[in-house]
């Protein structure tokens, strides 16, 4: 919710008009539209979305309302890094607010003054940040400061973050404003405001880029691999190798003309999201399918695959967007160096199957995984071969000789998502690296048999990991008994071992 402290509505359609073709929008006709599943107007921002729309309307107590898609476009900053909401504040000589309420739980206020400087409290879902702007740690409570609002707004902000959204709305916009972003992502008729809408000029498209492709079926999910090593499921995009990634956004960045600069570190991956486009035209021999890659800093392109011909197409969505679509590539692809000074380098992919969760240990000098599948989790020990066991594994312990896995049994499983309670069956188990010979200890309450001695005072056992083995993310987990490899992760489903690269102090 956006909200000025004026009633000259002429004006603020003015100034917010002003604002819109500073940044190189034009005017467009709002029209009725289909919304994409991932849309850049519901979860993208005022630099990701190529259409915005405003709808400017009267409040309550001498407020003014701005509902906006992309939800935060005007208290976002905008292309001088200034915030919008501060622009349009200075140029009217009014107090403006914007509040954001995140999945009921968190909240970001930005609070601007009539001289345009703007203040920011609460924290997103980022953390302490907000579009790249950091707020100070002791403004991590929501707060209005100096605008004479009623009480009862901040009383309820004190309780809970909703609770203080909900009398915001009743005490200075109206409940009839709520679905309005909505209304504004469809085209949909807004009767009781004025509606502005804008879109970035139509640029003319390079022609589509040609890329091998291959399909492979894994139990949670069909992957599409690009050029030998780019995997794309309906979740993720992710490179087999930082190198294999590197070259593959090389060739994405000469064929956008955008010049990139690529080192290849460890491979992050980043959020996908695969569907049919809104409007596209239909291709005889190929499917085509939208990927919007990213949540709010990303972007999409058109992927024309054709099975039988092991070939497919990227052509771009948005010319606006090629510096952004490189530089998502780049981070989830190529990722970063490891620090110069980490004491592990050399970091390679533990496993290459799609999953939604992974755990792993060192037992001695042998590295032991397990990942999700589905309705059973995989294990592997170096130098035996991959099995399976039922449940997802929650949990590793290891000593020198065993390993020791906790498995759930889901009572939810859907596709490839799965969800567990206390109730859910749970066992122990305790397998010996050495022979693979699966023991298991506990199946709920009941006591099967012996843990063996060794686990004992396995927490003493187990090596502790350096603090840091990357300045960029990568997290360590766990080390070999020696020291000499160390197990990492940047996320719960994707594990990386590397090498000791330095002596240990």
């Amino acid at each position: 919710m956006t909200l000025f402290r004026t009633q000259e509505l002429d004006a603020l359609e003015q100034a917010i008009r002003n604002v819109c073709l500073a940044e190189g929008l034009v005017a467009a006709p709002y029209v009725r539209r289909k919304r994409e599943r991932w849309d850049r107007m519901q979860y993208g921002t005022g630099a990701t979305s190529d259409r915005w729309a405003l709808a400017i309307g009267a409040g309550l107590g001498g407020w003014s309302v701005v509902k906006t898609a992309p939800l935060e476009l005007l208290a976002e900053p905008g292309s001088t890094r200034e915030h919008r909401l501060g622009i349009i504040a200075r140029v009217l000589g009014c107090e403006a607010l914007h509040v954001s309420l995140y999945d009921g739980t968190a909240m970001v206020i930005a609070q601007a003054s009539p001289t345009g400087e703007v203040a920011l409290s609460g924290y997103s879902m980022d953390g302490l940040s907000f579009h790249g702007v950091e707020i100070a740690e002791d403004r991590f409570t929501p707060r209005i400061e100096g605008l004479g609002v009623p009480s009862s707004i901040m009383e309820a902000l004190d309780q809970y973050p909703s609770d203080g959204f909900a009398e915001l709305i009743q005490q200075l916009a109206g409940e009839h404003w709520l679905d309005v972003s909505l209304k504004l992502i469809d085209g949909d008729e807004i009767p009781s405001a004025r509606v502005l809408s804008f879109m970035r000029p139509v640029l003319e498209k390079v022609p589509p880029l040609q890329v091998k492709l291959a399909v492979e079926e894994h139990p949670l999910d069909t992957r599409y691999v690009l050029d030998d090593g780019i995997w794309i499921t309906d979740g993720r995009i992710d490179a087999s190798t930082a190198a294999a990634g590197a070259a593959f956004v090389g060739k994405v960045a000469r064929w956008l003309g955008v010049p990139v600069a690529l080192v290849p570190g460890v491979p992050r991956s980043l959020f996908c999201v695969r569907a049919p486009p809104s409007e596209y035209t239909p291709r005889a021999g190929f499917e085509t399918e939208l990927l919007s890659l990213g949540d709010d800093g990303g972007c999409e392109v058109l992927l024309h695959t054709a099975r039988g011909l092991g070939i497919a197409e990227l052509e771009e969505r948005s010319p606006h967007q090629r510096s952004n679509l490189v530089a998502r590539l780049t981070h989830a692809l190529v990722g970063a160096q490891v620090n110069a000074h980490a004491a592990y380098r050399d970091f390679e992919r533990v496993f290459d199957e799609p999953t939604t969760h992974a755990v792993g240990a060192f037992a001695g000098e042998r590295l032991v995984t397990a990942w999700w599948r589905l309705g059973r989790s995989a294990v592997a020990i170096e130098g035996h071969e991959v099995f399976e066991l039922p449940g997802l594994c929650t949990a590793i312990a290891s000593t020198a000789r065993h390993v020791a896995l906790t498995l759930v049994t889901p009572g939810h499983v859907n596709g490839r998502s799965q969800g567990y309670g206390q109730k859910d069956p749970a066992v122990v188990v305790v397998i010996d690296v050495d022979t693979a010979h699966v023991r298991e200890v506990f199946h709920g309450d009941e006591h099967r048999a012996e843990l063996p001695g060794d686990f004992k005072a396995w927490a003493k056992e187990v090596m502790q990991p350096p603090p840091s083995c990357d300045a960029a993310g990568l997290e360590p987990i766990a080390c070999s008994a020696s020291g000499a490899r160390c197990l990492a992760r940047i996320s719960t489903r994707t594990l990386f071992v590397g090498k000791l690269a330095r002596v240990l102090p």
